[in-house]
């Protein structure tokens, strides 16, 4: 392996982890958003209409993962025609972006039942992303806090994305990031 295709497959991984946790620092955005449906009466609406509360979720859920995963599909096929990331294993890339939009969306949904106003839903999203990613860091730059800082690693989605982009496979990360989301989606009602 050369030096030039070491600060290839680098870049690459940098991008693509960047791209990541933009997707998963949406879900602060998007959870404001539902909260100001739900202050607007836009949901109630919603509510009152023939379709089932579950139905309701799921429509908004799916249209909100396929605009996320087109537009970042979009973005990474442009950085990678304009050569800013020459190299890129599309497999891996699809799978990880749909797992971070999924747990994207469900820490979006855990948001929207904690938080009533929308300022604190996206101060304290914003955070406890910032949390996640300083967690997971131990994974990108070594282990330079001690062995308790490279166990806790194992509870970020970053560190589970980060290993999947450098070994170039989603086992086992994909679960673990599904499972992290299925903790997300069941904790509190679905109204």
């Amino acid at each position: 392996v050369t030096s030039e295709e070491t600060k290839t497959s680098v870049a690459t991984g940098v991008v693509m982890l960047m791209l990541l946790l933009y997707v998963i620092m949406n879900a602060a955005v998007i959870s404001s958003d539902w909260i100001n449906f739900k202050k607007s009466y836009v949901l109630k609406r919603s509510v009152v209409s023939p379709r089932s509360n579950m139905e309701i979720m799921l429509s908004f859920l799916l249209a909100y993962f396929v605009f996320i995963f087109a537009a970042n599909m979009a973005l990474m096929a442009l950085m990678q025609l304009s050569g800013l990331v020459p190299e890129i294993n599309w497999g891996v890339f699809t799978s990880l972006l749909a797992v971070t939009i999924i747990y994207s969306l469900c820490l979006n949904l855990f948001f929207f039942r904690i938080f009533k106003m929308p300022g604190h839903a996206t101060t304290f999203g914003i955070l406890f992303v910032m949390l996640m990613a300083g967690i997971g860091m131990p994974a990108v730059f070594g282990d330079f806090g001690g062995s308790w800082l490279s166990i806790v690693a194992y509870i970020s989605p970053v560190y589970w994305l980060y290993k999947a982009i450098d070994l170039q496979t989603i086992f086992p990360a994909v679960w673990v990031i599904l499972a992290m989301a299925g903790v997300f989606l069941t904790a509190g009602s679905y109204r």
